[in-house]
């Protein structure tokens, strides 16, 4: 993920950077999410937080279900002070890694749909 300073993200959206600089002093920018995206006050459509919709809440359940299971079977396959990659935990890592990939993947798509729309 790349951020931006002030300065590059006035460019990318055709403002001057003491517009910016203004309307985060008066309050009409918020951050949705920090890390992510910022939010314009003055657009019509607000943009929801894609972190509470129901489809991100299961894939992240889902995931932690995962790393639990995963923590579970190399405590169940520990042999002295090491532990034994057996092939159901090599399975349920890869199942977690591909769930993994597909959460970045619609985050990262819902924050480059947002910030087009925004700059178009």
């Amino acid at each position: 993920m790349k951020y931006y300073s002030i300065v590059e993200f006035a460019k990318a959206i055709g403002k001057t950077t003491k517009t910016l600089r203004n309307l985060d002093k008066n309050g009409k920018l918020k951050p949705a999410r920090v890390k992510d995206l910022t939010i314009c006050s003055d657009i019509v459509k607000p943009y929801k937080n894609i972190n509470k919709t129901q489809k991100i809440r299961k894939l992240k359940k889902k995931k932690r279900r995962l790393q639990r299971q995963i923590s579970k079977k190399y405590l169940m396959n520990k042999k002295g002070d090491s532990y034994c990659k057996t092939s159901n935990i090599i399975k349920t890592e890869k199942k977690l890694l591909k769930l993994n990939h597909r959460l970045t993947d619609i985050c990262h798509d819902y924050l480059h749909q947002t910030t087009t729309e925004i700059i178009n």
